[in-house]
């Protein structure tokens, strides 16, 4: 099996840059998503009340012929930003109002282009009788800028709390699990490379790596203490061995 020499440090801020940035990502499209479907339904209820609206308005200045209630009325509809053209038909007249390059509402003469745009029309009546119809076009342009910096408001947001997040895990990790295993790691390495290595006088180490690291110091303790006494019996007999001057018998 192969051994794996990827820094645990790496592999653990891997593993939350990648679960964080998942979860906020999935968490972040559903609102998103909803947000989105939400305003374009605000936007289409919005131009339905307008276009019922301006219907029942026009009833009695059409019937009348009262052109200036009418543009009034026209002009007053449009106050609604999101609104681009208004067409009002009755008799043989029609009064278009559109917007020009500095999203002013002017009066035309000739039909503007309303490709793309949503749009509502609706029947005038006075007392049952239809006299005359009115549609009503908007641009979704407004909402669509809204729903972008919305978009990016949430990525933003979305990167700020995945960093900080990674960025606090990182720092409890390393104080509490990275920085106690590395000085673990340093005592192994220096007992394995020359056989001494100086207890750790530092506390900092708690909880289960401490005791782990506690463990090691006292085995390590206890095998110089064994090796240390059995270098003393060594010399014990080597000099026993040197000092008899008569013949010595090892029976197994």
């Amino acid at each position: 099996m192969p051994i794996r020499n990827a820094s645990i440090t790496h592999t653990v801020i891997l593993t939350l840059l990648t679960v964080t940035t998942l979860l906020l990502g999935i968490t972040g499209i559903i609102d998103f998503t909803s947000y989105k479907n939400l305003r374009w339904t605000e936007l289409r209820e919005r131009l339905r009340v307008n276009a019922n609206q301006i219907s029942a308005g026009l009833s009695l200045p059409i019937w009348n012929v009262d052109n200036d209630q009418i543009r009034e009325i026209i002009k007053s509809t449009a106050e609604n930003s999101a609104i681009l053209g208004i067409i009002v038909h009755f008799g043989d007249q029609s009064i278009l109002l559109t917007r020009n390059a500095k999203w002013e509402t002017e009066f035309v003469t000739k039909e503007f282009p309303v490709q793309g745009l949503l749009s509502e029309e609706r029947p005038i009546l006075y007392s049952g009788q239809q006299i005359g119809s009115v549609r009503i076009y908007a641009t979704a342009k407004f909402i669509e800028e809204e729903i972008r910096n919305n978009l990016i408001s949430a990525i933003s947001f979305i990167l700020f709390l995945d960093l900080s997040l990674v960025f606090s895990l990182y720092l409890l990790l390393w104080y509490n699990v990275l920085k106690p295993l590395q000085r673990i790691e340093y005592y192994a390495e220096a007992m394995s490379s020359d056989g001494t290595a100086e207890p750790s006088q530092d506390k900092v180490i708690g909880g289960e790596l401490g005791r782990l690291h506690t463990s090691i110091e006292r085995m390590v303790t206890l095998i110089h203490s064994r090796y240390a006494d059995l270098q003393e019996d060594e010399e014990k007999f080597r000099v026993l061995f040197e000092s008899a001057n008569d013949a010595i018998f090892l029976i197994k």
